[in-house]
């Protein structure tokens, strides 16, 4: 993945009414812009994670671009990045710039659109000046060619000439403009990773905390796991203990049932043994009766 800059220039060339020729320049950016990849989310490593680690910085120098741009800072790091620096026309300069923000209406992309809106309503936010191109005459254009060429042939002279690099006055407040906002980058930078690190710290704690807590409560789970494996023994021993009671209960209850039938029987024949006791004892009286009836009849 990565952005995609395609550039179409166009020269038109026309002959004015003195018979010279005039030439009209003309460019069209179109951009696709790669979309910011959180690299711990995506799990992309090796090539992947540094192709991400690139695509994040660019587009963090092109938010830069645009922060300086809304709040018309004096200097515009327009040359910290590739991109910034093709884009210079269109980000604040004479060209007309028009931005598509591309949206998701998923539930799960919604930190991406929100930042995508946020990054369109930044830029929308920029003010460009456009103008029509001139039509320049070729010596014009030249003159212009050669202007250049002379001030970069004095710049390597002056570099030839002397132990160091000679730098246009404006490129050098410029550079010194990038190097002071790069500092205070720096300190915005150090700042914010002070705090990275103390909640880095404060995390940290929390899940030694955690850990410890974690730790004290699989000891107290493997204590409740054993009490609970004690528990069920005692459990397993009580109601083994319970059927050999209640088969000791079945069987005493057999034999009392059994005694009680027996004790039935028995007072059965006992009451049967007495009435046969009292007839004999009957007929014994009546034997008496008559023995002691022949004694008196014999003695007569």
């Amino acid at each position: 993945r990565s952005h995609s800059i395609f550039t179409m220039k166009i020269m038109i060339k026309e002959c004015n009414v003195d018979g010279e020729e005039v030439v009209r320049h003309g460019q069209l950016n179109l951009v696709d812009l790669a979309g910011s990849e959180c690299v711990g989310r995506s799990g992309a490593k090796d090539d992947r994670a540094r192709e991400a680690g690139s695509i994040n910085q660019s587009l963090l120098t092109l938010g830069r671009v645009i922060t300086a741009l809304v709040d018309h800072h004096g200097h515009v790091p327009y040359r910290d990045s590739k991109l910034t620096r093709l884009l210079q026309e269109s980000l604040g300069g004479k060209a007309k710039t028009c931005i598509i923000a591309t949206l998701s209406a998923s539930q799960s992309a919604v930190e991406e659109t929100m930042s995508t809106l946020d990054y369109a309503y930044r830029a929308k936010n920029i003010k460009n000046q456009p103008t029509v191109n001139q039509k320049l005459i070729k010596k014009v254009v030249m003159k212009e060619y050669f202007a250049e060429i002379e001030q970069l042939k004095t710049q390597l002279l002056m570099t030839r000439e002397k132990n160091g690099i000679y730098l246009d006055p404006a490129e050098y407040y410029a550079m010194e403009g990038r190097l002071a906002a790069q500092d205070g980058q720096i300190l915005e930078c150090e700042a914010a990773l002070k705090a990275r690190n103390e909640e880095f710290k404060a995390v940290k704690a929390e899940n030694i905390d955690l850990s410890t807590k974690l730790e004290a409560s699989e000891t107290e789970s493997r204590l409740l796991k054993v009490e609970a494996v004690k528990t069920q023994e005692k459990l397993e021993k009580t109601v083994a203990e319970l059927t050999e009671t209640t088969a000791t209960l079945q069987a005493t209850q057999a034999v009392v049932s059994e005694q009680a039938t027996t004790e039935k029987a028995l007072f059965q024949t006992g009451t049967e043994l007495q009435v046969d006791l009292r007839a004999t004892h009957h007929d014994v009286d009546k034997l008496l009766v008559k023995v002691e009836n022949l004694s008196k009849q014999e003695s007569i």
